[in-house]
């Protein structure tokens, strides 16, 4: 090692070979350490040092750990001074610091690291050593029929510069050993092709240079194998172009090694197709290569057969079934193993029929879809009177022709549908109600008011005198001239909406108010468009309350409103002297009062319409009829859970009533039949009274002041309440049945004044030649706590020698004309119609009796029928026809009052 010695700058050669350290051990002899360490700097092999000149220093010098040198400015012994690094590498101060001995002195450390050269095909000069985090630089060289590497790796360092031109590269930041990698380009590279069904051109070229493109042409028969979609190329980049299926092309560009290409042929299959209601494009392929994808459309005619949502496709194939709509569809197959065969048939086209029916009834038998062949008709029935069969239909969809066969019934044909098909078939009623003025051609309609002079309406009325021009009313008093006054109304739930007599309406005529008759439907005064459009409107609570009472119509407007509303039609005729018939009420839901008082005082009513609801809302029928003293036979009521008032009053002073309905509610409710029936005088048979739970005040005065009554019914319950049967017979001057009373427990006022005024019963303490049916009250039992009054003056005023309050559990005699009445023993009430009661029919049936009824026919135009009665109630029968003119009809089991309607063949 050579060394040129400087007292401030020292410099010597590293020996060779790889160097791992340097370590420079720097000493003041016998002073403190040093306070400026020498410094180390490495310039290709040549080591310097630096030191402080104002110090006498020594030094010592280790490479890879071993002693190399000592050379000082002064002369002195170092030996004990001297560090070695024995095994170990020291690479930083610090761990240098840790291997010092305690002696005084400072150092400095420094890393080199050996540049190897690994160039593939070429060679490499530049920096063989290189001190830790500094950098190098070398040049690259080829070798012959060889290009410089486009990139050189450098490891240990990093790579700062590359020429690809010159061969040029510097490096940084040495880590460690550094390592610089090359691959020389070859001048061009050889092609090698692989083929498997496939023909290659005679003039494809075999090699190929790095900067330099080459094509390549194969080809295949096309009918067993075809130009497949790619082939595989190691190498360098490529393209390939499907030609056709006998012909195809590869482009070879940017070579960086030998080429290797594979081109195979791909297996060609057939498709086979079957078609049912849909034609295949012309343009359709019949074979599908294995390793492509064909796409085949087809076509469907849209109306009679629309494209399906899937199809058969078998075959080893994968496939896509695209609906593009109705009319088209299109199949996508894809890597195909085998041949291919599909089916596809076009869908029947099921067009839906969707119609919005109002105030009219469609057959149960229309259809709801058709093909679109087909021609379907449908019919639909209208009630005729409210609504009719309007004149004309629109349909969208397909073609529709409607026919109006009659206000009842119209029907619809429908062809050649394109859609789904829908109209509307709305009954048909006139869009006002009418008021005529009669009695004389002269007589016309003079004013029109409400009562208090105001609108009581909640949205708009309004009045025509010839249908073309509405003027809007606003309650005051119309000063008219007219024969006919058209009524209609638009967003009103009500029109009165109180139970208050002035919000009622005031006609007149020439003639007086007792001339005018009344049609159309009533719905029309609240919103006539709601009918227009197949709906029916709103009725609020107390609707039509007091109306017309005291218009004295001829005849009523229409009421069609099958749901009602509290109080709606309250009052609505009452004190209307002609009103001879009710309108039809065909109102299955009832609400509370809406019935109430509705006909009180029409004393010329002789006919009530069927009233079908069977459910019974609080006070629904109360004082309905009640002063309809032309009333002879009553309407059917067929609920059988009664709620509170529901009955009250209904036919109060209804003088001319002789034929009650039947009543076989069985649950009922508080004052429910109270009154019903007070002031009938003409009633001379009770209904029966079946219910065997009873309700405060239930039949209290049911029967009050009817003076013809004779027949009682039974009273089978045993279980009372309070009021129950108070003066429920009062004042009935002709009866002569009086019925056991079975309850044991009596509450209060249950008996009061039950029988009290009927002078043709007649009851005594004591038994007599004239005194001999025994009577209990009851046979026995007590009274309740709260029973107080129970049996207060129930024989008042009768005509015995004993009258008032009878004691409870004591015998009582009755005159022989008087007749008890059993709690099993049941009424037979028949309604006739064109059929004669034999004269010796029994009224009545015992439970466990058999009855025999004989009814005759005049056999010309009335013929007895052969099914017998209907509506049968309250027992077991039999029906015999005899002949046209008479049939028998037997009773058995009764288990209520028998009631039943039976009625000739005319």
């Amino acid at each position: 090692m050579a060394f040129n010695i400087d007292n401030s700058l020292q410099k010597f050669i590293l020996p060779e070979g790889e160097v791992k350290s340097i370590f420079v051990d720097s000493t003041k002899m016998g002073w403190a350490p040093l306070l400026d360490a020498p410094t180390i700097a490495l310039s290709g092999d040549l080591l310097s040092i630096t030191t402080p000149s104002s110090y006498a220093t020594s030094y010592r010098i280790l490479v890879n750990g071993v002693d190399q040198a000592g050379f000082s400015t002064l002369t002195y012994d170092i030996a004990s001074l001297t560090y070695r690094l024995g095994n170990n590498i020291i690479t930083t101060e610090a761990a240098a610091e840790d291997h010092r001995n305690s002696s005084p002195s400072n150092a400095v450390s420094i890393t080199a690291y050996s540049v190897l050269y690994d160039i593939l095909d070429g060679s490499a000069n530049g920096t063989n050593v290189v001190i830790k985090g500094q950098g190098g630089q070398g040049v690259v060289t080829p070798d012959e029929d060889f290009l410089l590497p486009q990139t050189i790796e450098i490891t240990g360092a990093t790579l700062t510069y590359y020429n690809d031109e010159t061969g040029e590269f510097t490096f940084s930041n040495a880590t460690g050993d550094v390592e610089v990698y090359a691959e020389c380009t070859p001048m061009a590279y050889s092609i090698e092709v692989f083929l498997s069904n496939s023909i290659p051109d005679a003039n494809n070229p075999i090699e190929i240079k790095p900067d330099e493109e080459a094509t390549l042409v194969f080809y295949f028969d096309g009918s067993t194998y075809g130009c497949p979609l790619d082939v595989l190329v190691s190498g360098a980049q490529y393209s390939w172009a499907k030609d056709s299926n006998t012909q195809g092309t590869l482009i070879l560009f940017n070579a960086i090694a030998p080429i290797q290409v594979s081109v195979s042929g791909v297996a060609i299959y057939q498709i086979s197709v079957s078609t049912i209601n849909c034609t295949p494009d012309a343009n359709n392929p019949t074979t599908i290569n294995g390793d492509s994808g064909e796409a085949l459309v087809f076509y469907f005619d849209g109306t009679s057969y629309r494209c399906p949502t899937s199809i058969i496709v078998s075959g080893n194939v994968s496939y896509t079934w695209t609906k593009n709509s109705d009319t088209q569809g299109t199949l996508l197959l894809t890597s195909a193993r085998g041949n291919v065969s599909i089916s596809i048939e076009g869908v029947v086209i099921v067009y839906q029929i969707i119609v919005n029916v109002g105030n009219s009834e469609a057959s149960p038998s229309n259809p709801t879809t058709m093909f679109g062949w087909e021609t379907k008709t449908l019919t639909y029935t209208f009630d005729g009177e409210v609504f009719v069969c309007p004149d004309s239909v629109a349909v969208t969809g397909a073609t529709g022709t409607w026919t109006k066969d009659s206000d009842t019934q119209g029907t619809m044909v429908l062809t050649s549908p394109t859609n789904n098909i829908s109209y509307n078939v709305y009954g048909y009623c006139e869009p006002y109600i009418t008021i005529t003025a009669t009695g004389s051609i002269q007589n016309e309609i003079t004013s029109l008011a409400t009562s208090n002079r105001t609108k009581n309406w909640n949205g708009t009325i309004e009045y025509s005198t010839n249908k073309k021009q509405w003027q809007t009313w606003d309650g005051k008093q119309l000063s008219l001239s007219t024969k006919n006054l058209y009524i209609r109304g638009r967003n009103n739930t009500y029109i009165t909406g109180s139970l208050t007599s002035s919000y009622r309406w005031s006609l007149n005529t020439q003639l007086g108010n007792s001339y005018v008759t009344s049609s159309g439907n009533i719905e029309n005064l609240l919103d006539y468009t709601v009918l227009a459009n197949g709906g029916r409107p709103t009725m609020g609570a107390y609707c039509f309350a007091y109306l017309f009472s005291y218009v004295r119509f001829h005849s009523a407007p229409q009421l069609p409103s099958t749901t009602l509303s509290s109080g709606c039609y309250a009052y609505m005729f009452s004190n209307n002297d002609k009103l001879e018939v009710t309108p039809k009420l065909p109102a299955t839901t009832l609400a509370n009062e809406c019935y109430y008082s509705m006909f009180q005082d029409c004393t010329s009513l002789t006919t009530v319409l069927e009233l079908p609801a069977v459910t019974s809302p609080y006070g629904c029928y109360r004082s309905m009829f009640s002063g309809c003293t032309s009333l002879v036979n009553a309407p059917k009521l067929p609920a059988t859970t009664l709620a509170d008032y529901c009955y009250y009053s209904m036919f109060q002073g209804c003088t001319a009533l002789v034929t009650p309905p039947a009543l076989n509610a069985m649950g009922l409710g508080s004052r429910c039949y109270m009154r019903m029936f007070s002031g009938c005088t003409s009633l001379t048979t009770a209904p029966a009274l079946p219910a065997l739970s009873l309700r405060n005040e239930c039949y209290e005065q049911m029967f009050a002041g009817c003076t013809s009554l004779v027949f009682a019914p039974a009273l089978p319950t045993t279980t009372l309440s309070y009021y129950c049967y108070a003066y429920m017979f009062q004042n009935c001057t002709s009866l002569v049945t009086i019925p056991l009373v079975p309850a044991t427990l009596l509450y209060q006022s249950c008996y009061n004044s039950m029988f009290s005024g009927c002078t043709s019963l007649k009851v005594s303490e004591v038994m007599t030649d004239e005194y001999t049916i025994s009577y209990r009250i009851p046979s026995s039992g007590s009274i309740a706590p709260q029973g107080s009054a129970a049996l207060d003056d129930m024989f008042l005023s009768t005509g015995g020698p004993f009258t008032g309050t009878p004691t409870i559990n004591t015998t009582y005699y009755l005159h022989y004309a008087n007749t008890v009445v059993p709690t099993d023993s049941y009424i037979i009430h028949p309604v006739l119609s064109n059929a004669t009661p034999s004269s010796s029919n029994p009224t009545s049936i015992t439970k466990g009796e058999t009855k025999t009824l004989v009814f005759t026919f005049d056999g010309v135009n009335n013929i007895c029928p052969s099914d017998g009665p209907t509506n049968f109630i309250g027992a077991d029968y039999t029906w015999t026809k005899n002949s046209d003119t008479q049939g028998t009809l037997i009773i058995s089991n009764p288990i209520l009052n028998v009631s039943f309607e039976l009625s000739a063949i005319t």
